[in-house]
C-alpha cells in the first residue's frame, strides 16, 4: 500500500509563485536566494515529476475560480533528507484556473521540490516560490542563480549544481547578501534604482568568491571601473568577515585606498568609497587597529576629482 504525504494550501500564493516575474524588473531590496541557500535551508530536497492532476472549481457554479487541485508527484531522486515515499500528494486550494498543471503532468516535466522536516512545502503547506524549481525554468520566469552569480537556465545546470552542493552536506546558519551585478547592470542605475541582491549561505566556498569579488570584479561586470564593481569589492570585503586570516587581513588592508566611489544621494559633490568602508569595518571587527581611511569626501564643482565612477 502506497503512503502519501498530504499538504494543504489555502492561499492564492501558489498561483502567484508560478507567475513570470524576472528580477530585472525589480528594485534592490527584492532579494533573490541562491540555489545553494535554498538547499541549505530545506531539510529535504527531491526531484520528481507531476504524475497526475485532479481538481476543478471549488464552487461548481463559478467556473472562473477559485479552483482546488490535487497533485500526485512521483519522486525520482532524493538529493537531501530522509524522504522515503515514492509518491507525494499536494493539495492546492484557492487558486485561479491553472491549465499549465495538466501540461506539466502530460510532459512529465521534472521539478526540484524543497520540503521541510515534515515533508511539507513551504513549511506551512503553502506552495510558495521557495518550494520548487521547474526544470528547466519557463521562459520569463524568476531567474535561478548559483552563489557564484552564474545564472542557471537548463535542467542539467540546475540539477547538476544541486546534486553537487547537496552531496557536500553543508550546514550553515548564516546568510550573506551580495550585489547581483548582472541584474544591476541590466536595470541601469539612477532614478532611485539601486540594483538587485543575491543571498548566499556562509560556507567555505564563500571565501573564494569573496576573493574573486575583490581581486577580479571584472569577471562579474562588463565595466570593472564602474560603481557596480566598487560595490562588488565592498561586498567581498564584507563577506570576508567570516574568514579571519593573515592573508585576508593583508587583502583588506589593500582596499583601504580603493579608488572606487559613487556620488551620494545629496548630489552636492559628495562621494563615498564603499570598498574602503567595508574593508575597514571588517578589520575593525577583527580587532585590527588601523587609522580610519577616507571613506567619503566632497569635491568642488568642476574639480578633476568630481567625476563619478558611477555609469
Amino acid at each position: 500500500m502506497k503512503t502519501f504525504l498530504f499538504f494543504e494550501s489555502l492561499v492564492a500564493a501558489a498561483l502567484i509563485s508560478f507567475s513570470p516575474t524576472p528580477y530585472a524588473q525589480d528594485y534592490r531590496g527584492s532579494n533573490s536566494d541562491s540555489l545553494e541557500l535554498r538547499i541549505t535551508r530545506a531539510p529535504s530536497v527531491v526531484c520528481g515529476v507531476i504524475a497526475k492532476v485532479t481538481g476543478g472549481p471549488t464552487d461548481p457554479d463559478r467556473k472562473d475560480g477559485p479552483y482546488t487541485y490535487t497533485l500526485l508527484v512521483k519522486v525520482n531522486e532524493v538529493l537531501k533528507g530522509n524522504i522515503r515515499d515514492k509518491t507525494l500528494k499536494f493539495a492546492l486550494g484557492g487558486v485561479r484556473p491553472w491549465p499549465q498543471l495538466e501540461e506539466w503532468a502530460h510532459d512529465r516535466t521534472p521539478f526540484l521540490w524543497f520540503l521541510d522536516e515534515k515533508g511539507r512545502m513551504g513549511g506551512q503547506g503553502v506552495m510558495s516560490e521557495q518550494s520548487y524549481i521547474c526544470l528547466p525554468p519557463p521562459k520569463n520566469s524568476t531567474y535561478i542563480y548559483s552563489m557564484d552569480m552564474t545564472r542557471l537556465t537548463t535542467a542539467d545546470e540546475i540539477l547538476g549544481r544541486a546534486r553537487a552542493f547537496a552531496a557536500r552536506k553543508v550546514v550553515s546558519t548564516h546568510t550573506q547578501i551580495l550585489l547581483l551585478p548582472v541584474e544591476t547592470e541590466a536595470m541601469g542605475l539612477g532614478d532611485g534604482n539601486l540594483g538587485a541582491n543575491l543571498s548566499v549561505p556562509v560556507e567555505p566556498s564563500l571565501e573564494k568568491l569573496a576573493h574573486r569579488l575583490i581581486s577580479d570584479p571584472g569577471s562579474f561586470v562588463k565595466n570593472p571601473d564602474t560603481y557596480v564593481a566598487a560595490e562588488l569589492r565592498a561586498d567581498g570585503a564584507g563577506a570576508l568577515r567570516w574568514f579571519k586570516s593573515a592573508e585576508n587581513i593583508k587583502l583588506l588592508k589593500s582596499l583601504l585606498a580603493d579608488p572606487g566611489r559613487y556620488a551620494t544621494a545629496d548630489s552636492d559633490g559628495s562621494y563615498a568609497y564603499p570598498a574602503r568602508r567595508a574593508a575597514y569595518e571588517t578589520l575593525k571587527a577583527w580587532g585590527v587597529g588601523l587609522p580610519e581611511p577616507v571613506m567619503s569626501e566632497t569635491f568642488p564643482a568642476n574639480a578633476p576629482g568630481a567625476t563619478t565612477t558611477q555609469p
